[in-house]
């Protein structure tokens, strides 16, 4: 049995407004927006940045600003009512020869490869031998040093007074100042 096309992940595609950026700029958007249509926090909403903290410094890092795609599967009525919002400039739509609208949709696969770009531009600077600050987890706020770089993760040397340890790290979890490369 085939499966269903409409039973495929789907995204809707929404255009933001200036306000949109600021709520992107301080991580609440896609809270707001999972407010907005009446979701839980497992309903998904893709922003194409990350918010990261290098050198000291709190930065959004933006593979595509003024775009927020939120998962299909609501009634397009939900998404339509986001064009009311103060942060949402449009929810992109074609209209049908008739003259209704019918909202766009992108695959799941474009969403993938997206995800795959913001990563790489998130993790491109680090390479062996470089020293790095963990910026999460058990180690945090250790210093290391990068023995070797895997797709997305680092393998650190961390030395401390009595003891030594390796750990891999995924990339987005270290920091570093590009002076203080060995």
């Amino acid at each position: 049995m085939s499966k269903d096309a409409r039973d495929t992940l789907s995204w809707v595609t929404i255009e933001l407004a200036p306000l949109g950026e600021q709520k992107v700029q301080e991580g609440t958007l896609a809270k707001l927006i999972r407010h907005h249509l009446e979701v839980d926090q497992d309903f998904q909403v893709f922003i194409p940045s990350a918010r990261i903290e290098r050198n000291g410094k709190n930065l959004t890092v933006s593979l595509m600003e003024g775009y927020v795609f939120v998962q299909t599967g609501l009634p397009e009525s939900q998404y339509l009512s986001l064009n009311n919002r103060a942060y949402v400039s449009r929810v992109l739509t074609t209209p049908t020869r008739k003259g209704v609208r019918v909202i766009q949709t992108i695959p799941d696969q474009h969403i993938c490869d997206l995800r795959s770009k913001l990563n790489a531009l998130l993790t491109t600077d680090v390479v062996s031998d470089t020293w790095v600050r963990v910026l999460g987890g058990t180690y945090q706020n250790l210093e290391g040093r990068v023995l070797s770089v895997e797709e997305e993760y680092v393998i650190v040397l961390i030395s401390l007074r009595s003891l030594e340890v390796i750990t891999r790290l995924p990339k987005v979890q270290v920091s570093f100042d590009e002076q203080e490369e060995a």
